[in-house]
């Protein structure tokens, strides 16, 4: 039995820019811009992780993501 269930396990920048079929620079861009919310868990190589819930929120929010 996993202690974090899939709604609470945070994204990846490069898992997030899959989903969206955009580049990983286009997230941080959006990270960068407030956009899309994202939290740093240590220094620069641990790099941004975000939550389903921003990420959906940026979604539903956004017209800069594709309808496909």
């Amino acid at each position: 039995m996993s202690t974090m269930s899939e709604e609470t396990r945070l994204l990846t920048v490069a898992e997030v820019a899959e989903q969206l079929r955009v580049g990983s620079p286009t997230v941080l861009r959006w990270i960068r811009e407030g956009k899309l919310v994202a939290v740093r868990l240590g220094g620069p190589r641990t790099g941004y992780r975000i939550t389903p819930a921003d990420l959906h929120a940026f979604i539903h929010g956004s017209r800069h993501v594709r309808d496909d």
